[in-house]
């Protein structure tokens, strides 16, 4: 582990990294979002402080624009807001959406800007003045995750009812629908070359699907998992994975559960390269530097935490 940032009450639920890789912005459960340079022991701005915690001011998902000039926020409130990176001054506050906004992303291309919210909708605006250029509903039961791929051509959502809707981002139609079995679909990530989207949720799996053909490619399991009661009074299993990302070059996996750990996966064999402790609460948040070195992990125990990502042959295999 390379550091650890301890935030000053609020639970850590978004983590990204600027496009240098220089630093970190954090969003937490008190509405405060903060950057850090890497290497330092403070925060470098703080774009919202604790001063006046509302409940409402939640920050659910934050990340750079492709310049790293501007920082977006969505937030519990049903809004998107944009920030001067430098000096910490908003920019834009956008309303629309009817409920909690849980993930926002700028386009590879720094075009568009994505926001999906509880209430079902995906919205696609202009990066450049923010103006609408499409919403879409339809993601029953809430949208709860996005991402771009990195070709630029389509935006998945990852829904309630455990399907990613896949849209192309230039005409709003919507492409395919995969039922990706992992309950809510909390987390999306893109291999690099666009053809392969990892899903994880609620439930005890990531998984990879071959986007072009819907087909799954790979099952991750390894989280401890737990036993409930459902409603019905079904015995249920979960692990609530609720972070997950693929690294820069695709090679590796990381994913963060209830359990508190932060497993590397090989993508290529499936199997556990490394598992990360040190938090003693759930994992949020998980985001790769650009470069790769780096793994930042936020949790609900108030840290995010900085780990170097080991090379191959300094991995040892979990048995």
């Amino acid at each position: 582990m390379q550091a650890t940032f301890t935030l000053q009450e609020g639970q850590a639920n978004s983590v990204a990294f600027s496009p240098e890789g220089n630093l970190l912005v954090i969003g937490d459960s008190l509405g405060g979002i903060f950057l850090w340079e890497i290497g330092g022991n403070r925060p470098q701005n703080t774009l919202r402080g604790h001063d006046e915690v509302f409940e409402d001011e939640e920050v659910e998902s934050v990340g750079f624009a492709v310049d790293g000039k501007t920082l977006v926020s969505g937030n519990l409130d049903g809004t998107v807001r944009l920030w001067d990176t430098a000096t910490g001054k908003l920019r834009a506050n956008l309303s629309g959406h009817k409920d909690s906004v849980l993930s926002v992303a700028f386009s590879p291309d720094g075009k568009f800007l994505a926001s999906c919210s509880l209430d079902g909708s995906l919205r696609l605006r202009d990066a450049a003045d923010y103006s609408m250029r499409w919403d879409r509903g339809g993601h029953k039961d809430g949208a709860f995750s996005l991402a771009f791929s990195p070709d630029g051509k389509t935006v998945a959502v990852g829904c309630y009812d455990s399907t990613v809707k896949l849209w192309d981002v230039s005409s709003g139609v919507l492409q395919s629908s995969l039922d990706v079995h992992v309950g809510s679909v909390l987390c999306l990530s893109y291999s690099p070359d666009s053809r392969r989207l990892a899903a994880c949720g609620s439930n005890t799996s990531v998984v990879i699907y071959d986007v072009k053909e819907g087909r799954l490619l790979k099952k991750f399991q390894g989280h401890r998992m737990f036993k409930s009661t459902g409603v019905d009074g079904n015995v249920e299993f979960h692990s609530n994975i609720g972070a997950m990302q693929l690294s820069p070059d695709g090679k590796i996996l990381a994913s963060g559960a209830e359990d508190t750990n932060v497993l590397l996966w090989d993508v290529a064999t499936g199997k556990v390269k490394s598992t990360l402790k040190g938090h003693t609460n759930r994992i949020k948040s998980l985001k790769f530097s650009p470069d790769g070195k780096l793994l930042a992990s936020g949790s609900d125990d108030c840290t995010v935490k900085l780990w170097n990502v080991p090379e191959d042959k300094d991995i040892p295999q979990r048995k």
